[in-house]
């Protein structure tokens, strides 16, 4: 190995991309030249975000594919600041979504998320809670293969372009999809890594590659300076940003468990368990697989099994060496496994943190090697070869000699790679055009759009008080008022900051979603007035509309298919489509008639085949005289029924007729309640003390609300918010409650929830305890009809009972995990966030300026008042001053 002295020599005379094998890429193809008459190819991947079926098989097949001798596979894992196609992305969906004063709003929320993200990758989330900053991880997969000369010849083409395709599939099997890297793909990976920085050529996101000049050539870049010293290596400028400057520093295993499952390669990012502890600092997890001569290797072991194998048997060298034993049985693992057809490799795990300064990248290590210590891994400072350790971690830029040199390598089965590939990493989300973003424990930028499913777009919430659920639904709320299905042209995200923050965006679509909320307790009361164009509905003043179920119905059926749990359709025609929006119509509206008519439940068989038969004759002769029907004739056609079962329902339905208690609430009388703002709020804290009638008018608001969205046919998305819902999702076995009266109220709640998706609706329903969801027939029904379900802070005794009972279809571990879901007060709110096959335990951020965007708070909002008062500015610029005077108190203080 070179001296320091002599590295930075040349480095000053040859620049950073001398030291680069990697030349030109092959006209045509992915694949590259390489110097030492070698060829490559590289694929990027997202992490796989858990261990899925076959995994471990598929990825020790790979290892044991037939390459050519002195092959050289690398994978690394790297987590680098780099979410320009994120956050451009994030943007492309914000902009104008809003009309008048709300768009103004709107666009400031989005400009303000966005300068906290984009000064999130270089300073941390929270600085007062820890070093935690926002990064993207990647894995690069490369291969390095011999050639007989500096150009493949077509067989050699042949054989690789084989090994390519299976590779691929390989890899599409292991969940990795990988994308096929190009010179521009390569150029803008080596560039990131290497020069940090806003101004750098990556930071526009991409990098232009000149045809005219070798790929090495162009990883120089001017005004940068590089240098090796016994403990790092730097690449630097004369900036004083220490955002241009980086410093790597290389580490390697010591000592590793003996025993390591598949997938434990994850404790080494993040505390999989409780999420404490990560890698604070930009990092890379390179393995180095060597396919070194497999016959070699086999003859090696069984020479070194004999050797073992003889000295272990003889009792005075066991004593002085106890040791032996445990060789003798390694080197009878591997035989069994070589017997088994596995087959040996060359393998090392190189660790490469990074860091602003040389006093910033000796603390990372410090503390990689600390928390590494806790899943007992021991690794060691790699001092005096940190140059030539750090190229040879760079993808395709490694070869059998530096492997050698290094002498870090052991040798391992295919399996024993497999397990120690760093394969695993935090899940990114469920779409490319994400409307909120959430922050997974290691620090990656989680995008979602919960309108981005396979089936319904409906959601389950639980959280214990003081989980954040407040902020959690104003973060939705919010979010999904500002942004829309329509995208713009995909521009860089810091292009489009000052069109946010100056209120640039034109309206001529406003596509934003509707949110309807229904709650009890006022807690969105404070949000609605922030918004022009919303609506804030007391339903304990007296009312100026009706609520009368049969005003928002737009057809019905008489089929007995109305009574099936999941009615069964031939086909999924048009006209399907028609006839169970028809049957979902008439479930609700039946159900609501049935605890109309018993609070608990005493409704039979006949009677509700009776009830089915006379909703249709009303809605249908009233239709003919241009009526919509009301509770009153309804009741008027029972009680004149022959059948005294019949005759009893008419009486008790006399509550919400007209000149009953109730009748004022579902009058024909008063037009149908009007929800043409973009944010309606409906309050039902006046009605708590009744609960029957508050059940009553939430269906009706459902069934309105429904009525509302079916009739406009816009294609607007909308959310349908239901807080507080264990006022409604009372357990089956509930004092005073009755199990068939919530067998009617499950009926009406799925016919709706699945209704929603028609109407392109999302269902979010919100409860204290998750468990909730379970003790219920409501409630399983909510949860059987919702792909999304978000578990923030529970009550440990509430994670214990779901376990006990079975709830999800998740391991031990997993409920043990969740107990670790927590809440810091003004830093993060945690969630566990369960989509289809994903599962991922995310952190909710705000930024101090977005808190006061959307704040409820009183003495906020009263100061941002008088900031707008008394300097006569916008809402906008008394949150900018408000800001301003909070950050200089605090370091005056």
């Amino acid at each position: 190995m070179k001296s320091a002295n002599i590295y930075n020599k040349e480095l000053s005379r040859h620049q950073f991309g001398g030291f680069i094998p990697v030349y030109d890429q092959i006209p045509g193809t992915n694949y590259f030249l390489i110097d030492g008459n070698r060829l490559g190819f590289m694929f990027i991947c997202n992490p796989s975000p858990g261990v899925f079926d076959n995994q471990q098989d598929v990825l020790a097949e790979l290892f044991k594919m037939d390459f050519p001798t002195d092959t050289i596979c690398q994978t690394s894992l790297t987590a680098l600041p780099d979410l320009t196609l994120h956050l451009s992305a994030w943007s492309a969906v914000r902009g104008g979504r809003m009309e008048g004063h709300d768009k103004l709003k709107g666009d400031l929320l989005t400009a303000y998320q966005l300068d906290y993200y984009d000064r999130s990758l270089n300073e941390p989330l929270k600085p007062d809670h820890d070093k935690l900053m926002l990064r993207d991880f990647q894995i690069w997969m490369s291969f390095s293969i011999p050639l007989k000369s500096a150009l493949p010849t077509e067989i050699e083409i042949n054989r690789i372009d084989a090994l390519y395709s299976d590779l691929i599939s390989k890899l599409n099997t292991l969940g990795l999809f990988p994308h096929k890297v190009s010179a521009e793909n390569w150029l803008y990976c080596m560039d990131k890594l290497m020069h940090p920085g806003k101004t750098s050529r990556w930071a526009e996101g991409h990098v232009e590659v000149n045809t005219m000049r070798r790929l090495n050539e162009q990883l120089n870049v001017p005004g940068r300076k590089y240098t090796v010293t016994e403990n790092n290596f730097s690449s630097t400028t004369q900036s004083t940003d220490v955002s241009e400057h980086r410093y790597f520093k290389q580490l390697s295993v010591v000592k590793f468990p003996e025993h390591v499952n598949f997938g434990s390669m994850y404790e080494l990012v993040v505390n999989w368990m409780n999420g404490r502890k990560t890698i604070f600092s930009p990092f890379m997890i390179t393995q180095t697989v060597h396919f070194a001569d497999p016959l070699k290797l086999a003859r090696d072991n069984v020479r070194y099994k004999a050797i073992t194998n003889k000295q272990a048997s003889i009792p005075t060298v066991l004593t002085f060496c106890p040791r032996l034993k445990d060789m003798d049985n390694d080197y009878m693992a591997v035989t069994r496994e070589l017997e088994d057809g596995a087959r040996l490799l060359h393998s090392y795990l190189t660790f490469t943190v990074m860091g602003n300064s040389a006093l910033d990248v000796q603390s990372a290590a410090d503390q990689l090697k600390s928390f590494y210590l806790e899943s007992r891994v021991k690794v060691a400072d790699d001092s005096y070869i940190i140059f030539p350790s750090f190229v040879s971690c760079l993808p395709m830029c490694n070869d059998p000699k530096t492997i050698l040199d290094l002498d870090r390598f052991e040798v391992v089965s295919n399996t024993g790679a497999a397990h120690m590939t760093p394969l695993f990493g935090p899940w990114k989300g469920n779409t490319d055009r994400p409307v909120l973003n959430l922050v997974s424990r290691e620090g990656q930028l989680l995008g979602l759009d919960i309108f981005k499913t396979s089936a319904s777009y409906n959601m389950v919430v639980g959280a214990t008080s003081g989980a954040g659920k407040s902020f959690w639904v104003a973060y939705i709320i919010n979010n999904y008022l500002g942004a829309g299905p329509r995208s713009n042209n995909l521009i860089h995200y810091r292009d489009t900051f000052e069109g946010f923050k100056n209120n640039a965006y034109d309206a001529f679509d406003p596509d934003g979603a509707q949110i309807f909320v229904v709650d009890v307790g006022r807690s969105y009361q404070g949000i609605s007035e922030q918004y022009t164009n919303s609506q804030f509905i007391d339903f304990g003043k007296k009312p100026d509309f009706t609520l009368n179920p049969f005003a928002f119905l737009t057809d019905v059926t008489v089929a007995d298919r109305v009574f099936d749990e999941a009615p069964v359709f031939n086909d999924d025609s048009n006209n399907n489509d028609e006839e169970k929006d028809k049957v979902a119509q008439t479930i609700m509206v039946l159900n609501q008639l049935k605890i109309m008519a018993s609070e608990k439940g005493n409704i039979d068989d006949f009677q509700q085949s009776v009830m089915l038969q006379l909703i249709g004759d009303e809605y249908n002769e009233s239709r003919k005289v241009g009526s919509t029907g009301s509770i009153t004739g309804f009741a008027r056609r029972c009680s004149a029924h022959e059948d005294k079962r019949i005759k009893d329902i008419g009486e008790q339905l006399g509550q919400w007729c007209e000149g009953g208690i109730y009748g004022n609430r579902f009058t024909e009388k008063l037009p149908p309640i009007n929800f043409g703002s973009r944010f309606i709020v409906l309050e039902l804290e006046e009605l708590k003390g009744t609960p029957h009638l508050q059940t009553v008018v939430l269906m009706s608001i459902i069934q309105a609300a429904q009525h509302a969205m079916f009739i406009k046919k816009d294609g607007r998305r909308r959310l349908f918010i239901l807080d507080e819902a264990w006022e409604y999702i009372r357990p089956d076995n509930a004092s005073g409650s009755s199990n068939q009266s919530n067998q009617f109220f499950s009926s009406f709640l799925e016919a709706a929830w699945r209704r929603f998706r028609k109407t392109n609706c999302a269902g979010i329903c919100i409860t204290q305890s998750f468990e909730d969801y379970f003790t219920s027939s409501v409630g399983r029904a909510l949860t059987a009809n919702s792909p999304w379900k978000i578990i923030m802070k529970q009550e440990k005794e509430s994670i214990e009972a779901m376990k006990a009972n079975n709830y999800f279809s998740t391991t031990d571990a997993e409920y043990e995990r969740m107990k670790n879901i927590r809440t810091i007060k003004r830093a993060f709110s945690e969630m566990l966030v369960r989509f289809e096959n994903f599962q991922e335990i995310c952190r909710l951020y705000v930024d101090r300026k977005m808190e006061l965007c959307f704040t409820t708070d009183s003495t906020d909002r009263g100061k941002l008042w008088e900031i707008q008062s008394r300097l006569d500015c916008s809402y906008g610029e008394a949150i900018e001053i408000l800001y301003e005077q909070e950050v200089a108190s605090n370091a005056a203080a």
